[in-house]
């Protein structure tokens, strides 16, 4: 899917434990250099060692980069205005800010965040790939995706971008799957676009709080 601060993040999030992240045709392959905790640079022509730097990604109106923690603020923000929306009531989760600076700093091959921002600078959307397994092997091979893009961005193609970039990358990378929930209509239209399989619905749930029916969507890597 307004976030953290930046002093001195890992002390503050070293003894803390999230929940779990929460979730929604080829384009152009660019030469793209690795955000700084980034081991290779995937997204590339060519896999190697990273340089240091920003990988960035330039559309019509809006940019694609790697997420920095001055992101964190902007990012929690979408995210709060986007589950509520999706899930019908208002969402407090007062440690957003926390996990998703979390999730900034433990990139890897299989774990990513990326951000849409406008040429000022704004975050329009992001998109993140969380692992979803604590299995040693399949964590690395099984990615969650979340898209997460501010309303008033939604006719602009920030979404779609973002979805390319994250099945993109999967066929780059190590991962062999990516999943994802959204009972978001556009959404849903978006993934199916870009290759992805619509598995079935999560059924609501039964008990407080009251989730709504959601549908589950899963990518296959491409073999390169």
């Amino acid at each position: 899917m307004s976030m953290f601060k930046k002093s001195s993040p890992r002390a503050s999030l070293a003894a803390k434990s999230f929940p779990p992240n929460n979730p929604g045709t080829e384009i152009e392959t660019p030469v793209l250099e690795a955000a700084p905790w980034a081991n290779t640079a995937v997204l590339g022509n060519e896999q190697g060692p990273s340089p240091q730097g920003i990988a960035v990604m330039e559309h019509d109106g809006f940019k694609l980069r790697d997420t920095m923690l001055e992101d964190v603020s902007a990012i929690a923000d979408i995210w709060r205005r986007g589950t509520s929306a999706s899930l019908g009531f208002e969402v407090d989760f007062q440690e957003a800010e926390q996990y998703f600076c979390q999730c900034i700093l433990e990139q890897s091959d299989a774990s990513k965040f990326w951000v849409a921002t406008d040429h000022a600078g704004k975050v329009l959307g992001w998109q993140s790939l969380c692992p979803t397994r604590a299995n040693p092997i399949l964590r690395n091979l099984v990615a969650e995706s979340s898209t997460y893009v501010d309303p008033c961005c939604v006719v602009r193609g920030v979404g779609t971008a973002l979805i390319r970039m994250a099945s993109q990358y999967a066929d780059k990378s190590s991962l062999l799957y990516l999943t994802g929930y959204s009972r978001n209509i556009r959404m849903r239209s978006i993934v199916l676009k870009a290759g992805w399989i619509e598995i079935g619905s999560v059924p609501p749930s039964t008990k407080v709080p009251i989730v709504p029916a959601v549908g589950f969507f899963i990518y296959v890597a491409k073999a390169q």
